[in-house]
């Protein structure tokens, strides 16, 4: 894989420092920064789960880490891993591609053992109010792990526009109060920024959320 672009490292550095909810534009490399991430937990020290993702990206992903030369690539788990081997598995550590059906087994089963489990990665988050197995996963997580991260992803912003609170609700099923908004009106100031850009990048930041917070208050007002 390439570099990361320097927006793309900026969003990556973001969420890995803070928790919380990336939301991109179509198009703006949001599986790239995945991957940064699958890269940066595969070692066996940490045990990573991965929700929403499909067997196509699955194997793409595991493809490009494996043509990178990273030596602890992410597994797949699905029916075929028998109950009985799945405890083993979990205990060898490393990045994990779980189906939301085998997780919500295992955590009402402790199959899994959640004290372990360094964090989750939430891919499509926009996804998480159309089944409640993902949202019931993370709040078995969340009541057996305080300490782990939950890091969501999506680049479908327009699935936030239906719905009365759509944004707030999908971060409270996802247990983040950080929300990362990067629009591609955004992303071409920060490439297009010069040395003495970066004072305008953050004021153009605050007079966005100054709008939003004073367009919430003559709302409610």
């Amino acid at each position: 894989m390439a570099p990361l672009l320097e927006y793309e490292n900026q969003i990556f550095l973001d969420l890995f420092h803070e928790d919380g909810l990336v939301i991109t534009a179509r198009g703006l490399g949001i599986d790239r920064i995945l991957q940064n991430f699958l890269r940066l937990y595969c070692d066996p020290g940490n045990l990573v789960l991965v929700l929403n993702t499909g067997t196509a990206e699955e194997e793409y992903l595991i493809e490009q880490m494996r043509s990178e030369g990273v030596a602890h690539l992410p597994r797949i788990i699905t029916n075929e891993v028998g109950s009985n081997e799945r405890y083993d598995v979990y205990t060898q550590g490393g990045v994990l591609f779980v189906t939301s059906r085998i997780l919500v087994v295992d955590f009402l089963t402790d199959r899994i053992p959640a004290n372990l489990i360094t964090g989750i990665l939430v891919y499509k988050a926009h996804k998480i109010m159309e089944s409640c197995q993902e949202a019931f996963i993370l709040r078995l997580y969340r009541q057996k792990n305080k300490q782990g991260f939950i890091k969501a992803f999506t680049d479908n912003p327009v699935a936030f526009h239906t719905g009365f609170c759509q944004v707030e609700r999908v971060m409270r099923n996802l247990f983040v109060r950080k929300l990362y908004l990067w629009p591609r009106s955004i992303i071409n100031l920060w490439v297009d920024m010069n040395a003495g850009g970066l004072k305008t990048y953050y004021f153009f930041i605050f007079l966005l959320f100054f709008s939003i917070n004073a367009w919430f208050l003559l709302k409610n007002f």
